[in-house]
């Protein structure tokens, strides 16, 4: 594969896009879910509520009902770390099974039951009935549940349907996919969590606990929407107006805390943070729908005279020609920082890729983020010294930047001293030198 596209699609990692096609449809057998899978997957993983054995399950497989404990009890904030004095257990959960704690705590809370009193049925897949009934309780719902809508199973099933947890017909008996899982999960942590105040015509009146969500009442994570104005390298029309460390997502100011979100300048996002009553720290950031984006790789880009600093002709993945059109009031960023003025020759660039965010649903682009780089073959790099020397006589130096990262081929962070003499880098440097950022 071409170095150009290697490094594109790195580009595309790093900047966290998903993807925004449709998630499958699945047939009667299977719950219909609202949310983005990518989202719901990206945030549970960054707050840390996917164990490797999760991960590692295929996206359309089952997930056993140990599992799915696992994951409701991390949503739910239950200690998945203590150890249980098996008075909660099940003779088929042995202690030190992988997910006793959460299979025990869950118990003790009346969140979960056994397939009878004494077994669990760990390994079992669970079914969307069954999971209906635990996500149900542990939002607070169940007596709504067994009151107005008849109890278990159709009464859970109910209840999920009129919060939009799920939507559709399914089969309530069939296996849960991990998709479904994770979703589902996603969504009741959205939900309010409610308590019973009353009881009118036989049906129970809920108030909002404090207005928070179980993100919010277990988890102190909040969501910020809007464009991200300022990654703290440069906000979209110039410099930027907050510290390095930080962006601006609308008019809320959030830190970074281990998180790269710099490249999402200019899209719509949900920022997913961790506020302590002062600080907001950063989770994880999802560009929504909202957004049209477009990638141009260099080689892509045609030599249609007709171009100008706002219109960019490219040939898409069928190589028929087409516009990408920037809007004339549109916010131009080369390299991490913003330009007020640029040129043709910004956007027809030899080596690189660019995003271009259409980000208010009409015809012309808001934003492009240009990245273009130099290739070579690397001889050896100074980490006392922060330089890296090419073989042929490049260098790079990075020990006075505001920011520097590097990145291997899978498109994770990874440190100076990893690069290898003859690895061959890719790297993108601020006119003023003052971001650089390398693909290895």
């Amino acid at each position: 594969m071409n170095i150009k596209k290697i490094i594109a699609l790195i580009l595309a990692f790093v900047f966290v896009v998903p993807c925004y096609a449709a998630f499958a449809q699945q047939d009667n057998a299977a719950a219909q879910v609202s949310a983005d899978f990518d989202e719901a997957y990206g945030l549970l993983d960054a707050l840390g509520f996917l164990s490797e054995d999760i991960k590692s399950i295929e996206h359309s497989s089952g997930i056993t009902r140990a599992q799915f404990a696992h994951l409701v009890a991390c949503v739910r904030g239950v200690s998945t770390a203590a150890v249980h004095d098996g008075s909660y257990g099940f003779i088929d959960v042995q202690p030190d099974h992988m997910y006793a704690t959460e299979i025990y705590n869950l118990r003790k809370m009346g969140v979960i039951s056994g397939a009878n009193e004494f077994q669990y049925l760990p390994d079992n897949h669970i079914t969307y009935n069954e999971a209906s009934k635990i996500l149900v309780k542990i939002m607070g719902y169940e007596l709504k549940a067994e009151m107005a809508y008849g109890g278990y199973p159709l009464g859970y099933v109910r209840v999920m349907d009129s919060l939009d947890i799920i939507d559709g017909a399914f089969s309530g008996g069939s296996d849960v996919t991990l998709e479904d899982a994770i979703v589902m999960c996603f969504n009741a942590a959205q939900t309010d969590v409610v308590e019973m105040t009353a009881i009118k015509n036989n049906e129970p009146i809920y108030q909002s606990v404090d207005g928070k969500n179980i993100l919010a009442l277990y988890h102190d994570v909040y969501v910020a929407e809007g464009i991200m104005k300022d990654n703290g390298y440069t906000a979209l029309s110039g410099s930027s107006a907050t510290s390095v460390d930080r962006i601006i997502v609308g008019d809320v100011v959030i830190n970074k805390g281990d998180t790269a979100p710099e490249g999402s300048l200019g899209a719509i996002v949900r920022a997913y943070y961790h506020y302590d009553g002062s600080v907001r720290t950063l989770k994880y950031v999802f560009e929504t729908e909202q957004n049209e984006i477009l990638y141009v790789d260099a080689d892509d880009i045609t030599n249609n005279s007709q171009g100008s600093a706002y219109k960019l002709y490219y040939y898409n993945e069928s190589e028929k020609e087409k516009l990408a059109e920037l809007d004339p009031l549109g916010d131009f960023i080369y390299n991490g920082k913003a330009y007020v003025d640029f040129e043709k020759a910004d956007l027809h660039i030899k080596n690189g890729t660019l995003k271009f965010i259409n980000n208010d649903a009409d015809k012309y682009y808001d934003v492009v983020l240009v990245t273009v780089f130099d290739s070579f073959p690397v001889s050896y790099v100074d980490t006392q010294g922060e330089k890296i020397y090419g073989k042929y006589g490049e260098f790079t130096e990075y020990e006075d930047c505001d920011s520097f990262a590097v990145y291997n081929s899978n498109g994770l962070r990874i440190t100076p001293a990893e690069i290898k003499s003859g690895d061959v880098v890719s790297i993108a440097v601020s006119k003023d030198k003052k971001i650089v950022e390398v693909y290895v």
